[in-house]
């Protein structure tokens, strides 16, 4: 009879797990890093039984044909301009690299937000694309945070529950929206920049950040609330953050503290840092490996400024000099190097013999092997899980967006240091190279902060796949809290620190009404005691 039940439970497992829902992932649109950590979270839930859907544009349609894909299902959306101007606007933001802080801002959003909203009127527009999403029968959709129009078509073609997947540091903005409450002292706002621990100038400048970001984002994104009442996918008086506030049940967030900033986080905020962190698997052994093994007890460095700013013919974009100065301060290393860099037939010129180009690098089995010393990059996320997870000490060249940030946890934690894009120059390259390689403190931090990431109940994409399953069971109301529905005036308590002062006020005015109400007696009594004694 036991063996009966006991088999019985096993059946009803095995129909549970195979049984599985139907999701749909939005990552932005199938482009690079956000791609593959929004693939990697859905071929966790294919793993779980889950079916999973892709929505990518036609631009990136060449994903759907690769058979590293092959468990994901694809629905494949037009753009509203040709694809060649996509990928320019994509390859665009190299000519920006070198601008101030505040004009990559601006500029950043001119060269994508007219695309994404203009796409996101397409894809509405488009009934067979919005057909064949409805035929999925999604139970849920997961949409990266760069691109917002997600929430729109899971309205269209639901409504479904929306699960936000962030592949960096959440915006403050978005943790006011999400519920959970801000602290503008010790939480540097995302691209900032700053530390944690910041000085009055910090502190005001982080605030004022803040603040430009939640009051200007509604306005930057007025053409989704036009949509919204277009398409008839709420009250006329729906917005988009009304939607961010609302439809998103949870949020996964591509960041861990081992290196990210201690900052409290309510339950609907959940990190799954490390996502396309793995072990390392074998090296070609010609290619690589036998460069790899060759390098003896200096090792390697391993060099890469991401897939959006590889030197190559458009080299001319990272300054024309660029190249030399790096090769000059390479060719002084006693480690050999490998360079990420297309088209090095380009360079009309000769690298250093310790150095080898590849147009592209198998970044994490580099990262992971016994040899590698060192990684210099950008400060991209996936780089700075990849190499947390294999505990290598790191420079990190910031050049825009959140990776400041990565350059500031970087320094925080003592697993490297951080140059200035704007001052790029031989000894200051070859400074800090000597700096990584010859201290061993870095080397020590960064196994030590590994071991941190790595102690954990739970791999990063399996933490992921839960926490859908988890929403799709249950929802997700009762994880977020009330905090997003409170006024300013109500979440700071001014209301209740005025009602306070006034009643501080009162007791203070009766009290001082008594004393000198006992001080007028007191005179009085004197006074008369005064005047019977000398009449």
């Amino acid at each position: 009879m036991d063996r009966v039940a006991v088999l019985c439970v096993v059946l009803v497992s095995l129909a549970a797990s195979v049984s599985g829902g139907n999701i749909l992932i939005s990552s932005e649109y199938g482009a690079g890093s956000h791609f593959m950590a929004g693939s990697l979270v859905g071929k966790a839930l294919v793993d779980r039984g889950h079916n999973v859907t892709m929505l990518i544009g036609d631009a990136y349609s060449y994903r759907a044909k690769d058979p590293l894909y092959k468990d994901l299902n694809f629905v494949i959306f037009n753009h509203s301009g040709s694809n060649d101007e996509v990928l320019n606007r994509f390859k665009s933001i190299r000519q920006i690299v070198f601008e101030s802080w505040f004009t990559q801002l601006v500029k950043y959003q001119m060269i994508f937000e007219p695309g994404y909203q203009a796409d996101c009127k397409k894809i509405l527009e488009d009934d067979a694309v919005i057909r064949e999403l409805r035929k999925g029968e999604f139970d849920v959709m997961i949409m990266d945070t760069v691109w917002l129009c997600p929430l729109l078509i899971a309205r269209k073609i639901g409504p479904l529950p929306v699960i936000g997947e962030s592949p960096v540091t959440l915006s403050l903005v978005i943790h006011l929206s999400a519920g959970n409450p801000l602290y503008p002292s010790f939480m540097p706002e995302v691209t900032s920049g700053l530390p944690q621990k910041m000085d009055f100038y910090q502190r005001l400048g982080n605030t004022l950040l803040i603040g430009l970001f939640r009051f200007g984002f509604p306005y930057a994104l007025q053409m989704y609330d036009a949509l919204i009442a277009e398409h008839n996918l709420g009250p006329s008086e729906l917005t988009l953050l009304d939607l961010i506030r609302n439809d998103v049940m949870l949020w996964l967030v591509n960041t861990d503290f081992a290196f990210e900033f201690p900052m409290h986080i309510t339950p609907n905020i959940i990190p799954i840092g490390g996502l396309t962190a793995r072990p390392p698997i074998a090296l070609p052994q010609v290619e690589l490996e036998d460069f790899m093994s060759s390098s003896g007890e200096h090792g390697v460095v391993v060099f890469s400024l991401g897939s959006y700013f590889t030197f190559g013919t458009d080299m001319t974009s990272l300054k024309s000099d660029i190249v030399q100065v790096f090769a000059d301060a390479f060719a002084q290393l006693d480690q050999k190097v490998i360079w990420h860099m297309k088209d090095v037939g380009a360079l009309n010129r000769t690298l250093p013999p310790n150095v080898k180009t590849l147009s592209w690098i198998p970044q994490n089995d580099l990262l992971g092997h016994n040899k590698t010393r060192l990684f210099m990059f950008h400060g991209g996320n996936n780089g700075l899980n990849e190499l947390v997870y294999h505990g290598v000490p790191t420079i990190v060249i910031p050049l825009m967006g959140d990776q400041p940030d990565t350059a500031e946890r970087v320094k925080a934690r003592g697993i490297g240091v951080a140059l200035d894009r704007m001052n790029l120059t031989t000894d200051s390259i070859l400074f800090a190279l000597r700096e990584v390689l010859n201290n061993d403190k870095y080397a020590k931090n960064a196994k030590r902060v590994s071991a941190i990431s790595r102690d954990r109940p739970i791999p990063p994409r399996e933490r992921a796949a839960f926490w859908v399953e988890h929403v799709m069971k249950h929802g997700g109301d009762h994880l977020r809290s009330s905090y997003k529905n409170l006024t300013l005036v109500e979440s700071s308590l001014l209301d209740v620190f005025a009602f306070l002062t006034i009643c501080l006020f009162l007791i203070v005015l009766i009290l001082y009404a008594l004393v000198r109400c006992l001080f007028r007696t007191l005179k009085r009594c004197v006074l008369s005691r005064y005047k019977c004694k000398h009449d």
